[in-house]
């Protein structure tokens, strides 16, 4: 019995855990040794006595020579194996190894007779029969192979399978009558996966460029992004067929495992071609191009397309023409209904109407309902810019401004424009022109302030600044960059279009490597990639982009920083508001540190919270050496003190030559007291200030510098107190040709 249970199961093949191990008790030493004049099945006789033969085997003449095997086993060169090699079947009444018929790669046998499975070489499948050819039949072979000389592949074969031609080679795809090889980049085992799958073959085992040499000719496909699921390789999203970018060091080499049945069709008769293969004049079954799903008589000549394409009398394209839709189901160009001349989804879903129709967003109207506006052939909630709503007794109609005015309204009957483009300004009786009449001055106008929200801004460190910054653009509810690449090929015009749509004046300055305060403030979207613009765009994502969140290899280091010129949309003024001086015959900004200024951006004569006054009228954070803080203000101190604090006597360090005793400066120490000087061993060279340089040391009769390695504000406290000092400004980092002395200090301050 339990030679019968071993003999129907492969060794170490069970879902057994120790807890069920056999246990078994004999009752005493065999007994039933006799001689016999034959050893009987299972056994065989050697030096006069009957020895087992090997579990698979029925009937054996030595320990590993069976003549007839168990079932499940087949008996080839006296050996019991699970299943046939290569042309050759397991005849299940002899339990042998037969030779196929001579035109069969593989067969199996039937009740009466042996039909094949597969063919040799040059031979079509055709029902259970190998035939020369098809006759009036179409002939597919397969158009994908793993190809090249695969005695040269040993030593990419795993130890532990026997993997060989044709599971292993140069992946390789048949088009138009010639073999192509396919490109390595993206390609991830998704990939790999469909191209094994649609060969026939089992999972894939490995996949790498220029694993199995190289191909010759064109590259057919690159940048594949199969899910895994796809039934061939064609339904992808990959980029262009033939498109370059690819060299033959990277043609993908691949090794799959066998077929789970042993065997693939490889070339079979068939009476009609599969979808994405169409019938050549040879009677032959070629693949279509992956813009087709099916296609007939040549592999351009599309019948129907795949996603995301649609079919129409152009062929298959991404966008159907004026007065057509995408029908999904169907993947074809439908007509529109009558009253559209374009439309989306369904017939009847109109984007443009038939004049005299309008669309109101939906529908084909004959005239706007009354919570909307009649602008051209559409109905609006809104005229937007550069036009204004004149009630008539019938309708509500959207009219153009004048030339060069962007907003503008109607006065007792007169037209008022109320912004003007940039490089005109706004008049007090609401025309648009070069100038300001007299008495008057430029102002910039910030759009916001009168309900224009460009979807852009230039983003900065500088309170607020709007005319210079990174760049950052508003879609789907986030704020995010744009990448520099490709922007410095094109900075101009994508610049130019960047700044008009800021409505400021043309670019000034477009920079690269971003300046670490810019980049530290935060942000996670990167929106727009390789933006090519022609200068003409209303918009920037107008421009040619790579796609909204399709960055490739930006980071924020990348991000584009923008400076427009002053000062874009402006109005006119008797005088400049509070945050501007006036520069002859325009109103600028004061600096972000001011609140308001006098005759330049810094002479400032109140500062901004936070900031202090100084005596030269510029606002600062911390007062200069010399100066403490007083209601906002940078008062000095007294002439003796170096610095003070609270009150201009209370000095906190003293100028050369006198010496701080208590919160006084003096000239000789009181009596009891000594002058401590600065200490020596150390001091500040390559000064560019007095209280700034490179901090020399001298020690043990040498002088060097200190290495700036990990040198931080704690650690630059405890120098500038030792030289006598105030609290560190500034630790940098910088490159000198003196010995180093000091390492990497490290100061509690």
């Amino acid at each position: 019995m339990l030679k019968k249970l071993f003999a129907l199961l492969e060794w170490g093949d069970n879902e057994c855990s120790h807890f069920e191990d056999v246990g078994l008790r004999c009752s005493g030493p065999d007994t039933s040794k006799q001689c016999v004049t034959s050893c009987g099945n299972g056994y065989f006789a050697s030096e006069n006595a009957c020895v087992e033969c090997p579990l698979d085997c029925k009937t054996c003449d030595g320990s590993d020579s069976c003549l007839k095997c168990v079932e499940l086993r087949f008996s080839e060169d006296k050996k019991c194996i699970p299943q046939c090699q290569l042309n050759t079947f397991g005849n299940t009444t002899t339990r042998r190894c037969k030779s196929c018929p001579s035109k069969c790669a593989t067969c199996v046998q039937t009740k009466s007779y042996v039909v094949c499975t597969s063919c040799l070489p040059g031979k079509f499948h055709d029902g259970n029969d190998c035939v020369e050819s098809c006759d009036k039949m179409a002939s597919f072979s397969s158009y994908i192979r793993l190809s090249g000389n695969y005695s040269t592949f040993s030593a990419y074969v795993p130890s532990n399978g026997n993997y060989t031609a044709p599971y292993i080679g140069l992946l390789e795809v048949r088009y138009n009558g010639t073999w192509h090889t396919v490109c390595n980049e993206k390609f991830d085992l998704e990939d790999a996966r469909v191209f094994c799958r649609e060969m026939g073959y089992g999972q894939p085992i490995s996949f790498q460029g220029g694993l199995y040499g190289r191909g010759n000719g064109k590259i057919i496909s690159r940048g594949l992004e199969c899910t895994g699921k796809e039934k061939t390789f064609a339904d992808c999203p990959q980029k262009s067929w033939f498109s370059r970018g690819c060299t033959h060091y990277q043609d993908m080499g691949m090794i799959c495992m066998p077929p789970a049945a042993g065997y693939v069709v490889q070339q079979k008769c068939v009476l009609e071609c599969d979808d994405g293969l169409y019938r050549s004049s040879q009677n032959t079954c070629e693949l279509c191009h992956r813009l087709c799903a099916t296609c007939e008589g040549s592999p351009k000549n599309c019948t129907s397309c795949r996603k995301p394409y649609y079919f129409s009398k152009m062929g298959c394209s991404l966008d159907c023409s004026s007065g057509q839709y995408g029908n999904e189901a169907m993947r074809a160009c439908l007509p529109c209904s009558g009253n559209c001349i374009t439309c989306s989804y369904t017939a009847y879903n109109c984007s443009s109407c038939v004049p005299p129709l309008l669309y109101d967003g939906t529908h084909c109207v004959s005239s706007c309902p009354p919570n909307m506006f009649h602008k051209g052939r559409t109905c609006v909630t809104d005229c937007g810019l550069k036009y204004y709503v004149n009630v008539t007794q019938f309708s509500k109609v959207c009219q153009a401004c004048p030339v060069d005015c962007i907003k503008c309204g109607l006065n007792n009957a007169t037209i008022v424009c109320r912004l003007c483009a940039v490089g005109h300004v706004l008049t007090s009786e609401g025309k648009c022109a070069h100038t300001c009449p007299p008495g008057h001055v430029l102002f910039p106008v910030a759009v916001k302030t009168i309900g224009i929200e460009p979807m852009i801004r230039l983003r900065n460190t500088l309170g607020g600044s709007r005319y210079i910054g990174r760049l950052e653009v508003f879609h789907d509810e986030v704020w995010g960059s744009v990448c520099d690449h490709y922007w410095r090929w094109k900075s101009f015009h994508n610049a130019m279009v960047a700044c008009a749509q800021l409505y400021l004046g043309p670019p000034k300055v477009v920079y690269y490597g971003m300046p670490k305060k810019i980049q530290a403030l935060h942000i996670s979207k990167i929106w727009l990639n390789n933006v090519r613009c022609n200068g003409e765009e209303h918009h920037i994502w107008d421009c040619k982009h790579s796609g909204w969140g399709s960055y490739d290899s930006c980071d924020h280091s990348d991000d584009v920083y923008l400076e427009c010129q002053t000062p874009g949309v402006v109005t006119c003024v008797k005088q400049c508001p509070t945050g501007y001086y006036r520069n002859e015959s325009i109103c600028l900004p004061c600096d972000y540190s001011c609140t308001t200024c006098v005759d330049s951006v810094n002479n400032c004569s109140n500062c901004s919270s936070g900031f202090y006054h100084t005596p030269n009228n510029t606002c600062v954070t911390h007062c200069p050496i010399g100066f403490y803080t007083s209601n906002k203000q940078c008062q000095v101190c007294y002439s003796s003190c170096l610095t003070c604090d609270v009150a201009a006597d209370n000095c906190t360090s003293c100028r050369s030559p006198y010496f701080l005793s208590g919160n006084t400066c003096v000239l000789n120490c009181p009596e009891r007291t000594y002058k401590r000087l600065r200490m020596s061993g150390i001091k500040l060279i390559y000064k560019s200030g007095p209280y700034e340089g490179v901090v020399q040391v001298t020690f043990n009769g040498k002088t060097g510098v200190a290495c700036d390695r990990n040198l931080t504000m704690a650690d630059g406290n405890v120098i500038c107190r030792q030289l006598r000092m105030s609290r560190a400004e500034s630790v940098y980092t910088q490159l000198w040709f003196d010995q180093i002395l000091i390492s990497y200090p490290t100061c509690a301050a």
